[in-house]
């Protein structure tokens, strides 16, 4: 198996030494590394041209500024390898990641992916979060997944080209969240995802993650749901499934129509139904709005985030509101 990881960057030269080093240490080398520069404007192609200096597996690949997906699916078009990891420029892997990643991968020939468990750690390096406590168990993935992005990031992720190939490279047009939706692709036909226990993977919480923008995050959620609900419209089933996601995350004056747009796709005998959960959903957005209010308003939002996830889904619980809510 060949290995190819690519590494999209925008301006971050700061960070971009430590994500490769973290490559370049790897207890199974990878047969290439792709730095797709997405026009960067800082010092990335200084830093870059030494790596290429020093290491024949490094290539850069620079282009215009495009987006991050764009950038991903320019390494994707550019690799070589039969399996594929893409980096975040900003995260790290520990040093046995390639290999317990290859060795999970091709245990289960079936598998489109292995993914591994993360860490947390903060703008200089140190853990903040040993183990990311997420239910990412990969039995029925597909709608385990529908709740939320249980896999982190890319960077802990290793994909057969195989596998993508079939579904279609990441999609630009999201601008955020294209790891999700590529994965809930990749889950489609049933196929398990590979799970290796340890966390190899590092991801990194400073002031620039696009993740920290809850705002835009629920924006680009809610245009997930939105493919995934015309990509399944054909499947009653499914599209009920991503529709039950979908009417849940949405703003409580916009769920009657979201209905009524169910009722449409499913059929007037799912009258009932459908509207008995958009009731239920728009009480649940309520409640989650008005605490989302009172924890922004009070300036605590900040020690709220730093809340062990645990305690933090307990006490949307005692709200009743939806543990995978924005």
């Amino acid at each position: 198996m060949r290995i190819s990881v690519v590494i999209p960057t925008f301006n971050r030269a700061d960070y971009l030494p430590a994500t490769l080093n973290s490559v370049m240490a790897q207890t199974r080398a990878a047969d290439e590394v792709i730095v797709v520069d997405d026009g960067s404007t800082d010092d990335t192609p200084a830093v870059v041209a030494g790596y290429v200096r020093r290491y024949p597996a490094v290539r850069h690949v620079r282009r215009e500024n495009g987006g991050l997906g764009v950038a991903r699916n320019t390494g994707y078009a550019e690799a070589k390898g039969d399996a594929l990891l893409f980096l975040d420029s900003d995260d790290l892997l520990l040093p046995a990641a390639l290999e317990r990643l290859e060795e999970a991968l091709q245990r289960c020939s079936a598998a489109p992916l292995a993914f591994c468990r993360a860490q947390i750690i903060d703008s200089v390096g140190a853990v903040t979060k040993p183990l990311w406590e997420v239910d990412d168990t990969p039995e029925g993935i597909w709608r385990n997944l529908l709740g939320s992005n249980k896999l982190r990031s890319p960077g802990a992720v290793l994909i057969h080209r195989a596998a993508m190939e079939k579904v279609g490279p990441w999609d630009p047009a999201l601008r955020g969240s294209e790891d999700w939706d590529l994965w809930l692709r990749l889950a489609e036909d049933g196929s398990p995802f590979v799970r290796v226990d340890e966390p190899l993977f590092q991801y990194r919480v400073h002031g620039d993650n696009m993740s920290g923008d809850a705002s835009l995050m629920h924006a680009i959620r809610l245009k997930v749901y939105r493919k995934h609900l015309d990509r399944h419209e054909a499947d009653p089933g499914r599209y009920a499934a991503v529709w039950r996601h979908y009417v849940a995350t949405l703003p409580p004056a916009a769920v009657g129509p979201a209905a009524e747009e169910a009722c449409r796709v499913l059929g007037e005998g799912s009258r009932a139904e459908v509207w008995a959960h958009a009731r239920r959903a728009a009480a649940h957005s309520r409640r989650h709005l008005l605490l989302r209010g009172l924890i922004e308003g009070s300036g605590v939002a900040t020690l709220y985030r730093r809340t062990p996830l645990g305690l933090r889904l307990r006490m949307r619980s005692l709200f009743g509101v939806r543990a995978d809510a924005n």
